[in-house]
């Protein structure tokens, strides 16, 4: 696993805290996956795929990530005063990518294995949008990569998943480097672009059940110091 310097917590206000997720911890991990299958079960774009919060295809698609991460890269979380975790990031530096862990042909044979007969092969992706001004190749093979994030539903509308963000520009900042991150979901799309990321192509495809969906690829340059 990769370590970098980053403090192991700080205080967002007076009632939220941001830490790493210690991933050798069962508890500590678990908590990360239920926040994570709690996100998915609700948004637009995975709704469908993952029923409800207690569906073993979002079980599994969540491990895939995150014990891909945990390998390559590190999570995050919010805390609630209670102590309770209620928003994760999971995010990898330049030069890792999930894909390369260990544990991702197992994780997704495991996932498609919970589709049954639900399960579409994909559709080859159609680019419908390149940017003129930043190269994808560039993008991805040079920047900080956040693969997902996730905030409980009950949660929603504090800012939490703006402050793990803000960790990980921060984070690209000091190295002088930049951040990508996918998604499908349009409000999601809206949110980083807010925070200053541009959109760099989009791609549309399929899901796991054949469903149509758009990916939007966006990027935040890195910051240029006067």
């Amino acid at each position: 696993m990769t370590h970098l310097t980053q403090p192991k917590a700080y205080m967002q206000g007076e009632k939220t805290s941001v830490r790493r997720i210690n991933v050798d911890d069962p508890q500590d991990f678990e908590q990360a996956v239920q926040v994570m299958i709690a996100s998915f079960s609700i948004m637009p774009t995975w709704s469908k795929l993952y029923r409800y919060d207690r569906d073993p295809r979002a079980r599994a698609k969540v491990l895939y990530y995150l014990r891909a991460i945990a390998q390559v890269g590190e999570i995050w979380a919010t805390e609630g005063p209670d102590g309770m975790i209620e928003s994760v990031i999971g995010f990898n530096p330049p030069g890792k990518v999930y894909s390369d862990a260990t544990t991702t042909t197992a994780d997704n044979d495991a996932f498609l294995v919970t589709l049954g007969e639900d399960r579409a092969e994909p559709r080859p992706g159609r680019v419908t949008f390149e940017s003129a001004e930043h190269d994808l190749d560039y993008v991805l093979r040079s920047s900080w990569n956040i693969t997902l994030i996730g905030t409980l539903p009950e949660s929603a509308g504090k800012g939490l998943g703006r402050t793990l963000v803000r960790l990980v520009l921060d984070r690209a900042d000091r190295e002088g480097e930049g951040v990508w991150v996918p998604t499908t979901y349009a409000e999601r799309k809206r949110f980083y672009e807010k925070m200053g990321f541009v959109l760099v192509e989009t791609v549309e495809l399929t899901n796991d059940l054949g469903d149509p969906a758009s990916e939007f690829i966006l990027y935040r340059p890195p910051v240029v110091h006067a």
